[in-house]
């Protein structure tokens, strides 16, 4: 069944226009309706919308979403799981002898990770182009192979220079790596779906690091047992990293591709028609996806830098991106750091230390998808951040009020739990953006501009604790704190602003007549240019 948005002149000129002038949706659809009743003509489907009729049933959406859910969601999750683990594989090697190995301090450890993710930064934008040219489904699994191959290499490093080295390697090769799964997952769902998905998508990076703290601890004990001649942290490196590249050579024959007429093998002809006009009559914007390769090349031809600068400057999405960079970093600077407080400034042992990763990313799973329920449910997106916040202020302001005594040690390891589980709400700003960008070429630069907010986030996390704060870090906390109020402030600017311009939008567009709203839309869609979230007919979304 399909779901009308609304009813009224807008929605019936809206549809119209979109079937009537866009040649791109014509094609595709062409394509779409094969063997599916009542859609030889743009007339016939108008017919269809306007009646709320129906071309397949419930129950056949249904079968097809799960069927997506199967193949693409969960292989997502796998090759997301393969990234994470290598990503966080060097948090669990410094609870060993690695430091001492190489002769690294603390110090040295955050200029790796800072030199990581400025690589990660850096190839962001020029991966997510890369996808758009060569394909989803052979770029993500040859990226895959690629940071597969420098996070195998971690296993020969033997100075600080070689370590750097291979940070930077491995940062470069992952850049643009989750904005892509990300991009090409919401490629297949209708925009009521999305939330949960991306949710579910998300939640692989925290059972990840439970999973590792878990197998990295299997490894530790098994290498010493065995009395083996390689460290343990280079047999933890060099197992991780070949298990990626096997997942990444499956990932060629696993991914189903929109831009073939033969999506997978897992779907008839008539699923695969389903599957292709629910997501384009719920989003036309999505339709880019279904476009061959060849036409996708052209459309792409067009890309200037200047369709970045604009995206990054649109103010709609601005304050987002802001979100990215200061949002999270009352929890992900303790993420970062947690092996070394529970290791080193807790006083824990190597076993201790790996296991107690496990409980802080396991309730971030059950907080975050929570809170992404809520937002779902109540249409708002504004509220997860303001529910974040309100989260990890009392524990900052416990591990800043509590005295330097061997009593607070539970206390301050139960608090650095609860930062870590923090509602980690990146699956509904990814959702935020995407419902207001409005345009697809926008929607996956502005998603890839999001990832790199977060990175930069992530490089002011590393910094935040200092060797001088240590080993209770109340002068980093209390500057995380200022930035959790920061972060609502932002958040309510946010709404303020959405509710102001929507209030704008409706005036023009009410005291437009019927004939002016027709010619509207038709400039609209005749210039393509035009940006899509900026338009009198969209309302942006809370």
């Amino acid at each position: 069944m399909i779901e009308r948005e609304g009813t009224g002149s807008l929605e019936r000129n809206q549809r119209t226009e979109f079937v009537e002038t866009d040649p791109l949706i014509m094609d595709t659809l062409q394509v779409s309706y094969t063997n599916l009743p009542s859609t030889e003509s743009a007339d016939e489907l108008q017919q269809f919308l306007d009646s709320s009729g129906t071309l397949w049933s419930t129950k056949e959406e249904d079968v097809v979403r799960r069927k997506i859910d199967v193949r693409v969601l969960s292989w997502l999750c796998v090759m997301f799981f393969v990234m994470q683990i290598n990503r966080i594989s060097i948090q669990n090697v410094i609870t060993t002898s690695f430091l001492e190995d190489l002769g690294l301090t603390q110090a040295d450890y955050s200029t790796g990770q800072t030199i990581y993710t400025v690589a990660f930064m850096i190839f962001e934008i020029p991966s997510q182009v890369m996808q758009m040219v060569v394909g989803p489904v052979l770029w993500l699994p040859l990226e895959t192979i690629i940071f597969g191959i420098s996070a195998f290499s971690q296993t020969f490093v033997n100075s600080k220079t070689t370590h750097f080295i291979c940070r930077a390697c491995l940062g470069g090769s992952q850049g643009g790596y989750i904005p892509g799964l990300s991009f090409y997952l919401t490629s297949f769902y209708k925009t009521s779906e999305t939330s949960l998905r991306v949710a579910i998508f998300w939640m692989t990076m925290y059972i990840t690091n439970a999973l590792s703290a878990l197998l990295s601890t299997f490894i530790f004990q098994s290498s010493a047992e065995q009395a083996s001649r390689y460290h343990d942290w280079q047999i933890l490196f060099a197992l991780e990293g070949l298990f990626t590249i096997g997942i990444g050579i499956i990932s060629f024959f696993m991914l189903p591709s929109l831009q073939s007429h033969r999506i997978s093998r897992i779907f008839t002809t008539r699923e695969e028609n389903i599957l292709r006009a629910r997501v384009i009559l719920d989003d036309r914007s999505k339709s880019v996806m279904f476009v061959p390769r060849k036409r996708l090349g052209r459309l792409l031809s067009k890309f200037k830098l200047s369709n970045f600068r604009e995206t990054f400057t649109d103010v709609y999405l601005l304050y987002i991106f802001l979100l990215g960079i200061i949002g999270f970093l009352p929890s992900i600077t303790s993420y970062h750091f947690l092996t070394i407080i529970f290791h080193s400034d807790l006083g824990y042992s190597t076993t201790e230390a790996n296991l107690l990763v496990i409980p802080g990313n396991l309730l971030l799973v059950l907080s975050m998808v929570t809170v992404a329920r809520i937002c779902d449910q109540r249409h708002l997106h504004f509220i997860a951040p303001l529910i974040a916040m309100a989260w990890v202020i009392p524990p900052l302001a416990v591990l800043i009020a509590l005295p330097a005594t061997t009593a607070a040690t539970w206390i301050r390891t139960i608090c650095v739990t609860l930062l870590v589980g923090f509602p980690y709400y990146t699956p509904t700003l990814i959702s935020w953006i995407s419902a207001n960008s409005n345009d697809a070429q926008k929607r996956g630069l502005a998603i890839a501009i999001y990832n790199v907010c977060v990175q930069i986030g992530n490089i002011i996390a590393v910094n935040t604790y200092r060797q001088s704060d240590k080993p209770y870090y109340r002068v980093g906390n209390i500057g995380l704190v200022v930035v959790s109020i920061i972060t609502i402030g932002v958040t309510m600017n946010i709404r303020k602003l959405y509710l102001s311009e929507n209030r704008k939008r409706s005036m023009i567009w009410d005291s437009m007549t019927d004939s002016q709203r027709d010619d509207y839309i038709r400039d609209v869609f005749a210039d393509p240019q035009q940006p899509g979230n900026e338009r009198f007919d969209f309302r942006l979304k809370l």
